[in-house]
């Protein structure tokens, strides 16, 4: 009724929005042209936030060079879109009028959360039980209700449910099956009032442990291997496979498998090893240099700076400085250490002439690089100065050594923890993807070089990533799948669900929603001088319509919003005085 009935010199703009906000059309006169514009906003998956829209409504009327209008807000008034209302003001000349399209809901079962958990009922991504949470938010008790759980598209188990409103419930699922690669869970409830949160879907990351390779002497000079090996049994998050190789087995296929190479104490190789090693780095594989006796006679150009001779520091030695890490890639790490390096003392060290390309992790007090990293193509490498022996270094002895070289091996992997689900609104990193999916690491060295990415998308369209971007916006809900172009390789799977916060159907008072939004001071947008009022409509005839599309996740309130554009309920009379502050 609004658009239909504006008047000559009078304009009037859309706009829609979920946790952002779009215009999806701009102040005009052209009754026609807006209506055509209200008939192409669809419900989203997005969560809810007031503030986006009625900050995009106040940019649109002072664009447009209004000094007064009127923002009419239709919503059926969710609680959970207020919370990003205190820090957005509107001018003191433009009113806010509110119409709300609730009305009751019925029974609600949404699930809330899934996740899993190990026998001890803790949050693990090695956990073998799904633990999940469904609650009522309707207004209405749900009986005779059902959740159903399927693993790759087959339909395993099933559950009863009986909630009474507002009521909550948690299910403990066994999942029965071998994660040796992605699986896909999709929970599902029966049909109630909403749709959109009667599904849940996730993609469980395989239960594969990290593959790291130690490469040494066949009677190595210290016990450094020994060292490593122990620090690494004990890495959880992710689990470690260890193997041990000798400098002469190293080729291709030897590493085929491998994540991460540790080359302790041992001269770096020359021939085909040599190749075999700068590939293994350039396709995505991480390597870690103990470097500490001879190294041979080149120094990789994927190595970190370029290695000197050996240092002494006295009998009292040299602290570390785990907090010099200067904010790049490694820093991650590096200050998760805490004060678990504090006790460290080095006698002996390689000095290391770093370039401004390289990361310092670790110092020494002196100031000389004692953990130093390097990006190499798709791969990472990292070089520790000191031999991990008690003659050069007690760094091996203390309590800070197995969490070190743990988040030095997460680094090195390029291992990361991938959610099991996104909210849709998110972004996927699909580099991380890649990095934890069965077969799929030469999707790392295929991104670093740029190598074109086509996503399925849940509804069925395909987009095409921009060549080198490995960062996926997610809007729809549903599962995505991301292909390389050239063919090769696994899928990589996404699973997106509607924020959760969208279920919560508490509504709030047309007229508090109208208080909560505060009034900037007129003085601050004072007209300058010699500047002319817009000399095309009368000052206070501007009309704004913001239509919420965001709220409509279910065919219900969907159908509301419909109503609306024949003919909707009159607005709560609650309007800010003009100057009032908030």
């Amino acid at each position: 009724d609004r658009i239909n009935n504006l008047e000559q010199g009078q304009r009037a703009a859309l706009v829609a929005f979920d946790d952002r906000a779009e215009v999806v059309h701009a102040l005009t006169g052209d009754t026609a042209a807006l209506r055509s514009a209200l008939d192409t906003i669809q419900p989203g998956s997005n969560g809810t936030r007031f503030g986006a829209g009625l900050a995009q409504a106040g940019r649109v009327l002072n664009e447009g060079s209004a000094r007064a209008g009127t923002v009419l807000l239709i919503s059926d008034l969710q609680a959970s879109g207020a919370t990003d209302l205190d820090a957005l003001s509107l001018d003191p000349e433009v009113t806010l009028e509110v119409v709300s399209v609730s009305g009751p809901v019925g029974a609600n079962a949404a699930i809330m959360s899934a996740r899993l958990v190990d026998g001890t009922g803790l949050p693990s991504d090695l956990g073998t039980d799904l633990e999940v949470v469904i609650r009522n938010t309707g207004d209405a008790g749900l009986q005779a209700g059902e959740l159903s759980l399927e693993l790759d598209g087959r339909r395993v188990e099933s559950r009863p449910l009986d909630l009474a409103a507002g009521e909550s419930q948690t299910l403990l699922l066994p999942l029965s099956v071998a994660r040796d690669r992605p699986l896909g869970v999709r929970l599902k409830l029966s049909t109630d009032a909403l749709v959109a949160d009667n599904t849940h879907d996730l993609i469980l990351p395989p239960r594969r442990a990290l593959r790291v390779a130690l490469i040494e002497a066949a009677q190595p000079v210290t016990a450094g291997g020994l060292y490593l090996a122990e620090a690494l049994r004990l890495a959880r998050l992710p689990d470690v496979s260890l193997q041990r190789l000798r400098p002469g087995s190293l080729n291709r296929a030897a590493v085929s498998d491998t994540q991460v190479i540790i080359w302790n104490d041992v001269a770096l190789p020359s021939g085909p090893a040599a190749e075999s090693l700068s590939a293994f780095v350039a396709g995505g594989g991480g390597l870690l240099v103990v470097a500490a006796r001879d190294m041979g006679s080149a120094w990789p150009d994927y190595l970190p700076g370029q290695i000197g001779p050996r240092r002494s520091t006295g009998a009292d030695g040299l602290s570390v400085l785990t907090n010099e890490a200067s904010g790049g890639s490694t820093s991650a790490f590096a200050w998760d250490m805490g004060t678990a390096l504090d006790a460290v003392r080095v006698w002996a060290y390689r000095s290391l002439e770093t370039t401004v390309t390289d990361q310092v992790a670790i110092r020494l007090e002196d100031g000389a690089p004692l953990l130093a990293a390097r990006e190499h193509g798709a791969g990472r490498t990292m070089v520790l100065t000191s031999a991990l022996d008690t003659g050069w270094n007690s760094l091996p002895l203390e309590p800070g050594f197995p969490l070190l070289l743990q988040a030095a091996i997460r680094w090195l992997g390029n291992w990361t923890q991938v959610p099991g689900a996104y909210l849709s609104g998110s972004v996927v990193d699909v580099r991380a993807l890649a990095a934890v999916t069965p077969g799929a690491a030469d999707w790392l060295s295929h991104l670093a070089e740029q190598g074109e990415v086509v996503v399925e998308l849940p509804g069925g369209d395909a987009r095409r990533l921009p060549a080198g971007l490995a960062l996926l916006p997610v809007t729809e809900v549903g599962i995505y799948e991301a292909h390389r172009g050239d063919g090769l390789g696994p899928a990589l799977r996404v699973a997106v669900n509607a924020d959760r916060s969208e279920s919560m159907l508490d509504t709030l008072d047309a007229a508090d929603l109208v208080r909560g939004v505060g009034r900037r001071s007129s003085s601050a947008f004072a007209e300058p001088t010699g500047s002319e009022p817009d000399a095309v409509s009368p000052v206070g005839l501007y009309l704004l319509v913001a239509a919420l599309a965001l709220l409509l996740l279910e065919s219900a309130i969907s159908n509301r919003l419909s109503v609306g554009r024949g003919h909707l309920p009159d607005p709560v009379p609650t309007t800010n005085p003009a100057g009032a502050a908030r």
